[in-house]
């Protein structure tokens, strides 16, 4: 039999890549039900979203997800948002395009700092190429995009509408 001992902690083996700013969509709103228990108080929300096959991205159970709400937020307080396990994925194929649909509940009683101690690797979701990249490569393309915007701003104030001519 395989398998790993623990999902997140000290005795685990499984290591995360951390995706940023990966667009979802048709995000289904939480339902939370609340069940009392001899523990106490249970939340079993769950969610449901959908991912582009072009992406490049093969989710599977046990993913953990984190949807960033600090936007909604006026301080930077404590990271108190919950995070999401994938209990199901199903291909959604309409139109030609491959979509997943990823079914979420609510993991309990776990942290995003748990989880970074298990990261291997960091992508990011760079929206001008709808393409995922190493930090580094993004943050390339990025200073990129801003040098090209100051030469295209640039060239604005030398063009003249007259002669159809760029005037150095």
């Amino acid at each position: 039999m395989g398998g790993y001992y623990e999902k997140i902690g000290d005795l685990t083996g499984v290591r995360w890549i951390k995706y940023h700013f990966l667009p979802v969509f048709w995000v289904e709103e939480t339902l939370t039900d609340y069940t009392a228990e001899d523990i106490g108080y249970i939340n079993e929300g769950e969610s449901r979203f959908v991912i582009p096959w072009s992406y490049g991205i093969e989710p599977t159970p046990n993913d953990m997800i984190k949807f960033e709400q600090e936007f909604l937020v006026a301080g930077r307080g404590p990271d108190k948002y919950s995070l999401f396990c994938v209990t199901g994925v199903k291909v959604r194929p309409p139109n030609g395009k491959i979509l997943w649909e990823l079914k979420l509940i609510i993991e309990q009683s776990r942290t995003t700092d748990e989880i970074d101690r298990q990261v291997s690797k960091q992508r990011v979701f760079f929206d001008y190429t709808k393409k995922i990249y190493t930090v580094e490569d993004a943050q390339t393309l990025s200073r990129m995009m801003v040098k090209n915007e100051a030469i295209r701003n640039n060239l604005k104030q030398l063009y003249d509408q007259n002669s159809g001519f760029y005037l150095i």
